[in-house]
């Protein structure tokens, strides 16, 4: 059983890798989903600063296209300073857009930088 088990998490951390790689070179092609995808799988493995800043590279690619999700994810990571330098009005300005592309995240983050 122990077999299977760790068969199936190394076949699934490698369809991870294979996606990763995937998205890169589609972003690197134009596609802004396949940016916001590669930024989610940075950010959500993040360990390190490099991550961080890759993730914020991929969701800055997908933000100038107008991809809410995108900005508003890149918006986080201004509001932390995570890959990027800490700049809570750049994360405003972030969210702002996110909302204004109809991402629902970016409109709540948008209302809450007012808050702080």
């Amino acid at each position: 059983m122990n077999k299977i088990l760790l068969f199936v998490t190394i076949l699934g951390i490698n369809a991870a890798f294979g996606g990763i790689i995937e998205w890169q070179m589609a972003c690197k092609a134009g596609n802004a989903q396949a940016c916001t995808a590669a930024a989610e799988y940075f950010y959500g493995m993040a360990r390190t600063e490099d991550h961080y800043k890759k993730a914020a590279q991929m969701y800055k690619i997908a933000c100038d296209k107008d991809v809410g999700e995108a900005c508003s994810g890149l918006g986080i990571l201004y509001a932390e300073g995570q890959g990027v330098k800490m700049d809570t009005k750049k994360a405003r300005e972030l969210f702002k857009k996110a909302c204004d592309n109809g991402e629902k995240s970016g409109c709540y983050n948008y209302e809450e930088s007012f808050k702080e």
